[in-house]
């Protein structure tokens, strides 16, 4: 079998010509193959659609196009999702979202999906979600993280998300192509990880802390 770095280019085209039946043959082989869900998104879902995104923004393919590949992609993290749930006690309870003003729901439901792979009961709110919506949510479950994945440039609806989530006493995870460590953790945010295999073992970490402290 290919390594899932050369799969990628083969994603890629695949993706570009929306072929969504294609596209999930790929990634099921990978599954089939002993891929963990963390390979795919962070080897193959992340570098491919990065590559879609730099063709439509230099104007070779249709914002269509891009939607096209997004949302078969969002399939495919279901499938994995659903192929890929560990049994056994869980892990701990994280609340998924991309804050106000973050568009970008895709990056959100690769981590919601890494995680729940990994044993979290998570509980995905999407992208553009307002403070206290995401705090209530955090409330409602007894979430042990809010893990909240940052695209863009703004960072006013980050910035009060982890706050407000602060307040409430529960650490915040970061992800995100539009943010670095260094500035995550200067906005409050009790950890940063750059990829989703980083985002499974902060966020167990981040579980057994606040169990520790609880204890």
């Amino acid at each position: 079998a290919l390594p899932i770095s050369a799969q990628a280019d083969r994603l890629f085209e695949i993706l570009k010509a929306g072929d969504a039946a294609g596209a999930r043959q790929a990634v099921d082989r990978l599954l089939d193959g002993g891929a963990s869900v963390a390979d795919i998104c962070d080897r193959l879902f992340a570098p491919v659609l990065y590559r879609i995104g730099e063709l439509w923004s230099n104007g070779e393919i249709s914002i269509a196009d891009e939607h096209r590949a997004s949302r078969i992609v969002e399939g495919l993290l279901e499938r994995a999702a659903s192929s890929r749930g560990k049994p056994g006690p869980r892990l701990g309870s994280v609340v998924v979202a991309a804050p106000a003003g973050d568009k970008h729901a895709l990056p959100a439901q690769m981590a919601a999906t890494g995680l729940a792979a990994e044993g979290f009961v998570v509980h995905f709110l999407g992208a553009d979600l307002p403070v206290a919506e995401i705090t209530r949510m955090a409330a409602d479950v007894d979430a042990d993280v809010v893990a909240l994945s940052c695209c863009v440039a703004e960072r006013d609806g980050l910035a009060a998300a982890i706050a407000a989530s602060d307040d409430l006493g529960i650490p915040v995870l970061v992800g995100g192509n539009g943010i670095g460590s260094a500035e995550a953790q200067q906005l409050g945010a009790a950890a940063y990880a750059g990829s989703i295999a980083e985002a499974q073992s902060i966020a167990r970490e981040l579980v057994r802390e606040r169990a520790s402290r609880a204890s």
